[in-house]
């Protein structure tokens, strides 16, 4: 098994070839989602997201993981993005992925960590749930989060939300954080 490095992204350049490389590895790929721009969400994830990108010893990247933990009024973190490259799943990639957002949520005071998942994503439900998520009913929070020193309304966000909730083909996974302790299986699907 390969020695996996994760490390966190901060240049918007950075985090746009990552989404790049792997985007297409999403179900459904992030190429076909209607009003999608690359540019946009890289930019968004560099201002007011954390992105972790998974490495092995020669610095190719393995997979990726966006996240938004910046909520001031709300309890939980929202996973946006997990894709690990073909050939580097069953091999703990996503599994370290994962366990770095729980760590960076539970650093930000959060106590849930939330990712939607298309219901035919099978392998992706499985995934969460052996990590200890738990389907749950969509939770709407208003979103007023910290970004650039000011705070600042998150752009689109409340809206992207409510697109997701009205789709009738995602689903909600949400993984409790306890303080301490990591409460998963560590088989990686």
């Amino acid at each position: 098994m390969q020695e996996i490095q994760i490390c966190e992204l901060t240049e918007t350049v950075a985090i746009y070839d990552a989404i790049a490389q792997l985007g297409g590895y999403l179900d459904p790929p992030l190429t076909g989602r209607a009003g999608f721009d690359l540019g946009e969400y890289a930019q968004k994830l560099a201002d007011t997201g954390r992105v972790f990108a998974a490495v092995n010893e020669q610095g190719q990247l393995l997979g990726a993981l966006a996240m938004y933990a910046n909520d001031l009024g709300g309890s939980n973190a929202w996973g946006t993005f997990l894709a690990v490259m073909p050939e580097s799943r069953h091999q703990q990639v996503g599994t370290k992925l994962f366990e770095q957002a729980v760590a960076a949520a539970r650093a930000a005071g959060k106590t849930g960590l939330h990712f939607r998942v298309h219901r035919n994503n099978k392998a992706a439900i499985r995934f969460y749930q052996h990590r200890g998520s738990r389907l749950c009913e969509p939770v709407q929070e208003h979103h007023q989060v910290q970004g650039q020193g000011q705070y600042q309304a998150q752009e689109g966000q409340e809206q992207d939300q409510g697109k997701e909730q009205q789709d009738d083909n995602m689903l909600e996974m949400m993984y409790m954080i306890m303080p301490g302790r990591l409460n998963h299986n560590t088989d990686d699907i």
